[in-house]
């Protein structure tokens, strides 16, 4: 059954299937999930990868949060209001909240607060007498403290800049206890805004305005999220065991929301097991013979899968297939030899005989702005247009800096995109004749991406996907000073543009900004965006509830059920 999923203006989740509140079926059973890696912390105020980010989502929980009609609801809280000028945002949080403390976790408290106890003396009793195992605004005011001090270096700090004092605390000129944030008393949390941000309550639906307990943070000495026994949980699951190379699983957390009393179970699987699976290969036979309830596809696999009346498939326009440089190479650091490449670049040509959508830009269709649609907002991009004379000119002008006579490439690709990227390379060598030597080295989709992480490349035909459903992220990482910036762009201007971007608080003037950051990228021919591409994901047979984030790089699991 193939199912396609239209990410709506103002939808910003959206609920896989329809489930019976009232039915019992499949409740209390362990959901076995697919993720691409195994983590290598969990540290959520600083966590960017994506698998790493779907067990922060079902194992803390925030503020605020989507519902499955888009709107943001209370989560952390019970209700907020928003000051008329829309500068303070008051929460009152539920007072149901409490830390889950494992029993390994206790021990990392006592083993440092009284080293005379053993394990068997400690139970969560007794670690109320170290730390306040209640969820307080205190707990959202250290986390969000931590997001912008400079040495956390966590990349959702342009999220908050709106914050009053913000870029002076994420700068080092101010401590960060001036920051606009403060507890009002345990349970009232007060957020202070230097502008209106009409994205605000959006961004504190992201991983890094989870809260995070200071004293313990200060118990485990530097190794917070580094294992399970260094993290304590507020969310509808636990981390119960994490194997570095097979899986973790996180248990129901029977410290949620403790004061629940509707009929409903407020969370249904007994268990979450997150199987780490790089093999591409492996995942849509694991989803077609039950071993998976959900795992993302290739496209190949997609394909298959649709044959399969047992198995629902789910689509997202989360990702930009194009042409990207490695801008720290000797060759294409040089910017006149990318904007060679980009003007003799024939796009419609190459999309002429295809089904694909041209790209509007590096930013994918599903992603927001402010909690609108970015390219409803913001509209298609200006990229270089294709001209062989300009380019020809370029090229020269990049072979007097480089002070060579000919330019020899190679183009890092999958195997599927082989055929494309021969067709791309023959309009540069038309373009350029006997000067420009390009050859193609094809790789399997994992050690392209292996290799583009690593820097180990010239130039790549790859998948762009979005970081996650909000456009400025997936603009930013390409600032210099990202630790996700893979092609080693480096611009004062650019980076200047980016930190700039939040100081729109509408969201057609934010969006705006975001493009002339899109713009200036391709105007230094840093990438090429071709096309639009799909992300693909299934569910197994009588699996239902699982809800997606719109770009997919999400998986929320609460309410999954299994028959």
């Amino acid at each position: 059954m193939t199912k396609k999923v239209l990410c709506l203006i103002f939808s910003v989740f959206l609920i896989l299937s329809v489930f019976s509140g009232c039915s019992k079926a499949g409740e209390g059973e362990q959901m076995v999930v697919s993720i691409d890696e195994a983590p290598q912390y969990l540290d959520p105020q600083i966590v960017s990868e994506k698998g790493s980010r779907n067990i922060i989502a079902n194992c803390f929980e925030g503020l605020v949060r989507y519902n499955n009609s888009g709107e943001i609801v209370p989560a952390g809280c019970e209700k907020y209001s928003v000051s008329s000028n829309g500068l303070t945002y008051t929460f009152n949080l539920r007072q149901d909240c409490f830390w889950k403390i494992t029993r390994a976790a206790s021990k990392i408290v006592t083993d440092q607060a009284v080293s005379d106890k053993s394990e068997e003396e400690t139970t969560t009793a007794e670690i109320s007498d170290y730390i306040d195992t209640r969820v307080t605004a205190q707990n959202y005011v250290f986390a969000l403290r931590r997001v912008l001090q400079p040495e956390t270096k966590s990349p959702y700090a342009w999220s908050l800049m709106n914050i009053k004092n913000a870029s002076s605390v994420n700068s080092g000129k101010k401590s960060s206890s001036k920051l606009g944030v403060y507890a009002k008393d345990d349970f009232t949390l007060v957020i202070e805004l230097e502008r209106r941000d009409d994205g605000f309550l959006s961004v504190l639906t992201s991983p890094a305005c989870v809260p995070c307990n200071e004293e313990y943070f200060e118990y485990t000495r530097g190794h917070y999220g580094l294992s399970s026994e260094y993290l304590i949980f507020n969310g509808p699951f636990y981390i119960s065991s994490w194997s570095e190379k097979t899986a973790i699983t996180a248990k129901k957390n029977d410290r949620y929301h403790t004061s629940y009393s509707e009929k409903e179970t407020l969370v249904k699987p007994s268990s979450i097991y997150f199987s780490f699976n790089n093999e591409q290969s492996s995942r849509g036979r694991k989803v077609k013979d039950g071993t998976y309830q959900a795992a993302r596809l290739t496209l190949s696999q997609a394909e298959d899968a649709k044959e399969n009346k047992n198995l629902s498939v789910y689509s997202f326009n989360s990702a930009v297939t194009g042409i990207i440089f490695n801008c720290n190479d000797s060759i294409v650091q040089n910017e006149n030899i990318r904007k060679a490449i980009a003007q003799a670049t024939d796009k419609k040509q190459i999309l002429k005989n295809s089904n694909k959508s041209a790209a509007l830009g590096i930013i994918p269709s599903d992603c927001m702005v402010c909690n609108v649609g970015y390219r409803t907002a913001a509209k298609s991009a200006q990229m270089p247009e294709y001209n062989v004379r300009k380019a020809i000119k370029s090229l020269k002008a990049g072979l007097d800096e480089l002070e060579l006579n000919t330019v020899e490439l190679k183009v890092l690709c999958s195997e599927e995109n082989e055929n494309m990227v021969r067709s791309v390379m023959q309009q540069w060598q038309s373009a350029f004749g006997v000067i420009f030597t390009v050859t193609v080295e094809t790789v399997e989709e994992n050690a392209l991406k292996s290799k583009i992480n690593s820097g180990s490349y010239s130039v790549a035909f790859t998948d762009i996907e979005s970081v996650d459903l909000f456009s400025e992220s997936s603009i930013s990482r390409f600032a210099s000073y990202s630790r996700d910036n893979f092609i080693n762009f480096s611009d004062k201007k650019f980076d200047s543009i980016i930190k700039n971007i939040t100081k729109e608080g509408r969201a057609e003037k934010r969006a705006l900004a975001i493009r002339t950051a899109e713009e200036y990228l391709f105007a230094k021919g840093a990438i090429i965006p071709l096309y639009e591409s799909e992300v693909f994901y299934a569910t197994g047979k009588g699996v239902s509830g699982i809800v997606f984030s719109p770009t997919g790089e999400v998986l929320y699991y609460k309410d999954a059920l299994k028959k």
